[in-house]
């Protein structure tokens, strides 16, 4: 019997997948992330169809199911928890818009490192229906879960936090949060989009309600395609927003015909489809959701948090000003440098840094005057050392 295959071998091999590393030392996946080469040939066979005239609905459909399902095995949920949406936005919107508030009810979220995005789906329920959207301070940088959990009442109807906030890379307690909502009759929305893909997930051990993630950034493929996960049994109970016959369970009957004033909405987090699909989207995104499950995202995640931490530490070691502080458990796999002050912490400085970094082929992105790292599963050690080793030198020419 031949042996296993060790799973630092594994994520070797999986590099090869991304034709973009042979660019970069890619340090951007939290803006987006690289595509693996398989998704052209995936995307292509889908628009050859359409280009020859034979394209074919059912067959797309099919392929929708399929990516359905496998995005729901990556966290963990029934594929019927799963519904598709363009991005992380439209998901939080879609979920907001779909509760049935009363005026003076509220809704908890940490303006401070929660995505705008997020918020605006929130201040757009306070200015339609008068929602008392509480706005609870950050606790330093990091997301004040003790302050989140005591301002909940019983006008409380939504709690939106990030996994791990864009701006910070600090990661949240999801599972305290969540337990808390839960035993509350709280829905707890968790926007997904800087962890899912690249950090372990489960919507159920954390007691998630309603989870958003677009394709684009650690789960390796193209824009405007997304997932939103509705606890089956939270779906059941919710009128969607906005509605179209995909939403509908048409019971065999084409999408085209006019339906009735009498109508069943699809079980589940499907009645917040409303299409037509991103077929082309959906192919190429099939391939990276197959690459991430067979590696596993308990791999990837030991894999880029072993990164962080290591970059981190040389970071720390440098002088650079680093977000987290201490290296620790609540380091995610992006490492944000500025915001704590000292010597190199300045917009000024950190744009020298950024500049330098990218005259040397280093991808990195900026946040709020901050550089923000962030690691996946084409990363490596080799390459941390490498951005440490030119960060070294930058300093010298300080």
């Amino acid at each position: 019997m031949n042996d296993p295959i060790r799973p630092e071998l594994a994520l070797a091999a999986a590099r090869e997948e991304f034709p973009g590393v042979k660019n970069w030392i890619y340090l951007e996946t939290s803006a987006w992330g690289l595509v693996p080469a398989a998704a052209r040939a995936a995307l292509n066979r889908c628009l050859d169809l359409q280009i020859e005239g034979n394209f074919d609905k059912d067959a797309m459909g099919e392929v929708v199911q399929r990516v359905r399902t496998k995005f729901a095995q990556l966290v963990r949920a029934h594929p019927d928890e799963i519904a598709i949406v363009k991005n992380v936005s439209e998901g939080a919107n879609a979920v907001a818009a779909s509760i049935l508030w009363g005026r003076g009810e509220n809704a908890i979220i940490c303006s401070a490192v929660d995505h705008p995005n997020c918020i605006y789906a929130l201040y757009n329920m306070r200015d339609r229906y008068g929602v008392d959207v509480r706005e609870i301070p950050a606790r330093g940088y990091a997301m004040p879960v003790e302050e989140i959990i005591a301002a909940m009442d019983e006008r409380t109807k939504l709690v939106m936090a990030p996994s791990v906030p864009f701006s910070t890379g600090l990661r949240t307690d999801l599972k305290s949060i969540g337990e808390a909502c839960h035993r509350r009759g709280i829905q707890f929305f968790v926007d997904g989009a800087q962890s899912v893909g690249a950090l372990d997930t489960d919507v159920n051990a954390d007691k998630i309600d309603s989870l958003a993630v677009a394709s684009s950034k650690y789960l390796c493929g193209p824009h405007g395609f997304g997932f939103l996960y509705m606890r089956r049994e939270l779906a059941q109970q919710m009128q969607p927003a906005y509605m179209a016959r995909y939403s509908i369970d048409l019971r065999g009957v084409h999408e085209g015909d006019a339906g009735g004033e009498r109508y069943k909405l699809k079980d589940g987090a499907e009645r917040f489809d409303i299409g037509s699909y991103n077929y082309l989207a959906a192919h190429a995104v099939e391939v990276s959701l197959d690459l991430l499950l067979a590696h596993g995202t308990r791999a990837i995640e030991n894999h880029v948090l072993a990164l962080a931490h290591k970059f981190a530490k040389g970071l720390r070691v440098l002088g650079l000003p680093l977000l987290a502080g201490e290296v620790g458990s609540h380091l995610s796999q992006v490492v944000i440098v500025g915001g704590t002050g000292g010597r190199y912490d300045s917009p000024g400085v950190m744009k020298s840094l950024y500049d330098y970094l990218h005259s040397n082929r280093v991808k990195v992105s900026m946040r709020r005057g901050r550089l923000r790292f962030s690691f996946h599963v084409y990363n490596t050690e080799q390459e941390v050392d490498e951005v440490i080793s030119l960060i070294r030198a930058w300093i010298q020419k300080c």
